[in-house]
């Protein structure tokens, strides 16, 4: 990442996909005064409607409070828990960090390259290889893959950070991953499924979706 920060002729434009605001906060922090940054929220793994709702919200209250020297701009890509399962359901058996979690992170990366793509937003990275949980040479792999593919180019790796949290937050509560765990053979679970919440849109098909700030 160093080298790519050097080779930057002046301020560029980042879509930054975000899973929380604890963890974007050592993100933001360590790239907003090299680009103009829009914090891409799109988590379709998150247990419940409520929760999500809840982090979404304090991603926008820490990016509301937070100095930067760039732009912070967020969007919501809304809660679409079914694009989730329909990834996770073959995989619902195995254990956390395996198959289920490549899935999982394939989808929010390739979605977050066509985001940066139809925005033309030429930079793209993630805030999941922050957390100590995650398996960051994993998500650089996929990463570069999924923006090269787009057009986009692969910022990364984000530094892993056991503290990516920030005072102006107040967020300590959102810290925990909570994903939505499918098993085997259970069926797509229907308390959210492909819907938003209220004044919230539908997302539609992956490309044409049209996404809220």
């Amino acid at each position: 990442m160093d080298n790519c920060l050097s080779a930057l002729k002046g301020v560029e434009k980042l879509a930054l996909h975000s899973c929380c605001g604890p963890c974007s906060s050592a993100c933001i922090v360590r790239l907003a005064s090299h680009f103009e940054i829009t914090v891409f929220y799109y988590n379709p793994n998150i247990d419940t409607l409520d929760e999500y709702t809840h982090r979404a919200g304090e991603q926008r209250r820490l990016i509301a409070e937070m100095p930067t020297p760039n732009p912070v701009q967020f969007v919501d890509a809304c809660y679409t828990p079914a694009e989730f399962e329909a990834v996770a359901n073959p995989f619902g058996a195995e254990q956390e960090g395996g198959s289920r979690c490549t899935a999982c992170y394939a989808l929010r990366l390739e979605r977050t390259a066509i985001f940066a793509r139809e925005r033309e937003i030429p930079w793209m990275c993630s805030t999941l290889s922050v957390s100590p949980m995650k398996d960051a040479v994993r998500i650089n792999e996929i990463g570069n893959r999924v923006a090269e593919k787009h057009g986009i180019k692969w910022l990364g790796p984000i530094l892993k950070n056991k503290t990516a949290t920030s005072s102006p937050s107040r967020s300590a509560a959102n810290t925990a991953c909570t994903a939505r765990i499918i098993a085997a053979a259970a069926g797509p679970d229907k308390r959210g499924a492909n819907r938003c919440g209220k004044n919230c849109r539908t997302i539609v098909p992956t490309g044409t979706c049209k996404y809220r700030r």
